[in-house]
Order: structure tokens, then sequence, then C-alpha cells
């Protein structure tokens, strides 16, 4: 048996020969000028439409909006058919696989690991050959945690009250 393409237009007219209503009497209902357009597939169902019919029939408009963009996810594919995936140039003859200038692989030392791109960043001042400045590494002291030692009682005393209002002497 052959599936049917369920569009939102067939489904809607569905529900409408379910109700025995016309397009008429729902697109009166909805307060909308006309749904023939819709029903026939050459409008979409908007948001505010999906809503309305959500409301009349019932349901919740998140399946009106999922119908419609199932079927427009649909049309615009069938209309892509024809375009083809972007090929990535074929490598130069001569160049390294590394390429660019100013990268170098780092990492290929140890078998079994895959070369990384590094770029090697040029410092500002020093001349080729003149050795490098010693760079001092921060000392991280760990803050240690002070911790409150707390007595648990089994039965703690009972609060006391916030305010004990005077007691006037009665005479009798």
């Amino acid at each position: 048996m052959p599936k049917t393409a369920k569009t939102p237009g067939s489904v809607l007219k569905a529900k409408i020969d379910l109700y025995e209503l016309t397009i008429a009497d729902v697109a009166k209902a909805l307060k909308v000028k006309s749904l023939d357009s819709v029903v026939s597939g050459k409008e979409e169902i908007s948001l505010d439409l999906a809503l309305r019919l959500a409301k009349f029939f019932g349901g919740k408009p998140e399946e009106w909006i999922k119908l419609q963009l199932t079927a427009s996810k649909k049309k615009a594919a069938a209309e892509l058919k024809g375009i083809k995936k972007a090929k990535k140039p074929a490598k130069k003859p001569g160049r390294k696989a590394g390429g660019a200038k100013g990268v170098k692989k780092a990492g290929a030392k140890k078998p079994g690991r895959a070369a990384k791109d590094v770029k090697v960043a040029k410092k500002p001042g020093r001349k080729p050959g003149a050795p490098k400045a010693a760079v001092k590494k921060p000392v991280v002291r760990k803050a240690k945690a002070k911790v409150k030692v707390v007595k648990v009682t089994k039965n703690p005393p009972a609060p006391k009250p916030l305010f004990v209002p005077p007691v006037t002497p009665t005479f009798n």
C-alpha cells in the first residue's frame, strides 16, 4: 500500500470532513478570510493559524507547526536534489604537508600520535642566536581551608523567645 504524503492541507481537510463542516464555516469560525489556499497546499500554515486551529479542533499548535515544518522540509529537499556537495581542491605539487609558512609539526615524536599544527610566533626585540631570557614560574600556593568544629548534642536547648511581654501585677 503506497504511503500518502501527510500535508497540513490534507490533514485540515480531513478534520473539516470529520466534523462535517465546510471550509467556509471553519474560516468564519477562525476569523480568517479563507482556508482554500491552505487546504490546496498553496499557502503554508502560520503560527497564528496553528494557534487558531488548535483552539478550534482541540490539540496543540505544535502539531500543526510540525506538520508544516515536515512538508516544507520535503519540498525544499526535492528542490535541492540537483545541488552537489562542494569538493576540496587537490593539494598543489611541491608543497609540504604542513603547508603554511611559520607552522611546524609538533607531537610527531611518539609513534601512534598524530602531529598537530602549532604556530611559531616571533618574539620582538630578540636577535637570532641570542640566548633566551629565563622565565620565572609563578609560585602557586594552596589556601588552607578553615574547619569549624560544631558540637552536636542529642537534645538541643529550646530556642529563646524573641519578645517577652512585661507582666503587670494584678491585685484582688
